[in-house]
């Protein structure tokens, strides 16, 4: 009989060296593992494997398996891929649990797991008067929003994107390999991932450089009859999109709710000195007679959950989106088609004007949004059958079609409102895009990361 110890299976070398767990799909914990955002990217994903990553040492290894097994890697970082490309891969690299917030008050800074999501920075950092641009959604994970710009309707358009705020990542490369980028070490890499990071490793940390914020934010949704949706877009574009300061932001939306279709205006505004004048345009709107008034005086976290019961995490059966698409003024073409789609669009759809501007564009990274731009229009939808799916995106998409023809070329998009892979020269500047091959091909020569931006 012989005394040699079985060579364990490569499967079993990987559970035995992680700190944290590998599922495969035949497991109980699967399910848990890759729950998601989007009920259809969990329904369309084939991955067969899940590691649920304590740190870069367990992605490392993660990586090293996945590529010794010939197995596709995308990572899970909050799960709110709209497009479902965290879950593409054969082997998904969770980094869920990688959700530790580290806030330095004195030098104003946060160190962030890459598995983090918005609410967890806002819950720590409020504690000590701190704040970063985050997402509009508190589930949002960092990773997925940082990585791709980053627009935060309640500061960024006097504090900038999410990746202006950005110190340094933590990456782990596709060979193992453990990195710190920030402007003074692997500056090249570091220029990359603000705004193409997805493409070039698993990035398993974050550091912001925070700012102050007042104990008492302003902001929330004023609604009113979408038949009256022409007369409250023509005073928002005039009297607020023309004339705000960049510390107020105003959203318009259109879509369903129990007391019946609305068209909303959304406010927020985080700037102690700016708060009076936000007090005096809400009240404004209220003369207006709204049928449903939210806005009022809240507390900085509370600004990035507005649009939670809209978008629940899981719960809504299945959504996607049309390309956030930036334009720099409106017309009366371009007024009387958004009024007829807010009319006319599929129950579950959404019809959102966002106002950017201002610093609402990256100063640092790869990420380029045209100058001039002020606004983004794009449709959304929430669907829960295979009919109401076509219904749905066709709208979404004509949306997006009709105001592509109202917008200067090139066409300039935002990545993180892409459903799909969209067009590279939509999201970055040809110079960029240029450099970013060919880093690409130094940092990832083997496409590891293919699900990425690249």
């Amino acid at each position: 009989m012989s005394s040699e110890a079985a060579t364990p299976s490569p499967l079993d070398a990987l559970r035995s060296g992680l700190r944290g767990s590998v599922y495969t799909r035949t497991d109980a914990e699967f399910a848990d593992a890759v729950a998601a955002w989007s009920a259809e990217a969990v329904a369309g994903s084939t991955s067969q494997y899940v590691g649920v990553c304590l740190g870069a040492h367990d992605v490392r290894l993660c990586l090293q398996f996945a590529q010794e097994s010939k197995l596709s890697v995308s990572v899970f970082g909050g799960g709110h891929s709209l497009a479902g490309k965290s879950l593409k891969g054969d082997f998904v690299i969770s980094l869920r649990r990688i959700n530790n917030v580290i806030v330095d008050p004195a030098i104003k800074t946060a160190w962030v797991g890459g598995g983090a999501t918005w609410g967890d920075v806002d819950l720590e950092c409020n504690q000590h008067g701190l704040a970063c641009p985050g997402g509009a959604v508190s589930h949002t994970g960092v990773g997925g929003l940082t990585l791709g710009g980053g627009y935060d309707p309640a500061c960024s358009r006097f504090r900038g994107m999410v990746i202006d705020s950005l110190l340094e990542v933590e990456i782990v490369l596709h060979n193992g390999d453990i990195l710190r980028a920030s402007a003074t070490q692997n500056q090249e890499l570091f220029w990359a991932v603000r705004g193409a990071g997805s493409a070039f490793g698993v990035v398993t940390g974050f550091k912001f450089q925070l700012f102050d914020v007042p104990k008492t934010c302003f902001g929330g949704p004023l609604a009113f009859p979408v038949d009256r949706y022409r007369e409250i877009l023509t005073f928002v574009h005039g009297e607020l999109w023309r004339k705000l300061p960049d510390e107020i932001t105003a959203y318009l939306g259109a879509f369903d709710t129990p007391a019946g279709r609305v068209v909303a205006v959304c406010l927020w505004c985080s700037h102690e000195a700016t708060l009076p004048q936000a007090r005096k345009v809400a009240e404004t709107l209220r003369a207006k007679k709204p049928i449903l008034d939210l806005c009022g005086d809240v507390p900085f976290p509370v600004l990035h959950t507005f649009f939670n019961p809209s978008f629940p995490y899981g719960k809504q059966s299945y959504y996607a989106k049309s390309t956030g698409i930036h334009i720099n003024d409106m017309d009366a073409v371009l007024m009387d088609g958004l009024e007829a789609r807010a009319k006319s669009m599929p129950p579950g759809s959404f019809l959102l004007v966002e106002h950017w501007g201002g610093k609402a564009r990256p100063s640092t990274g790869c990420y380029s949004v045209a100058p001039d731009s002020s606004l983004v229009v794009l449709g959304m939808c929430a669907y829960n059958t295979d009919e109401e799916k076509v219904k749905q995106v066709e709208y979404a998409r004509e949306v997006n079609m009709f105001v592509r023809g109202h917008t200067k070329k090139p066409v300039s998009c935002y990545m993180n409102f892409n459903e799909a892979d969209g067009l590279l020269s939509e999201w970055f500047g040809k110079s960029e895009l240029d450099k970013l091959r060919q880093l690409k091909t130094k940092w990832d020569p083997n496409n590891v990361f293919r699900f990425g931006a690249l």
